[in-house]
């Protein structure tokens, strides 16, 4: 039996979730509920919702119902969920850099 794994995904990942045919889209997709993402991505492409909806070719409403359909494959988590782990991965690029 294969074990889970979860992954991380960050705002610019997602942000090409909202491009037509894309393969970010289909990986979303297949990757289903294995993908983690902070709360905060949801805010940045709000805030930027604009520039996604100009950049994506879409329409105003497309870019809603798409935050929707984003938010039944990715788990988005609060800061609460790790942020006891930012010293250590601080410390762990300050080791690599």
């Amino acid at each position: 039996m294969r074990g889970s794994i979860s992954l991380v995904v960050n705002t610019n990942v997602l942000f090409s979730f909202f491009g037509k045919s894309t393969r970010t889209r289909e990986l979303i997709f297949l990757l289903s509920g294995n993908l983690i993402s902070p709360e905060f991505s949801i805010e940045e492409l709000k805030k930027h919702r604009d520039v996604v909806v100009r950049k994506a070719k879409i329409e105003n409403e497309d870019f809603e119902k798409l935050i929707s359909i984003l938010r039944k494959h990715v788990v988005f988590v609060e800061d609460s969920f790790y942020a006891e782990f930012i010293p250590l991965a601080l410390e762990n690029l300050s080791r690599s850099g």
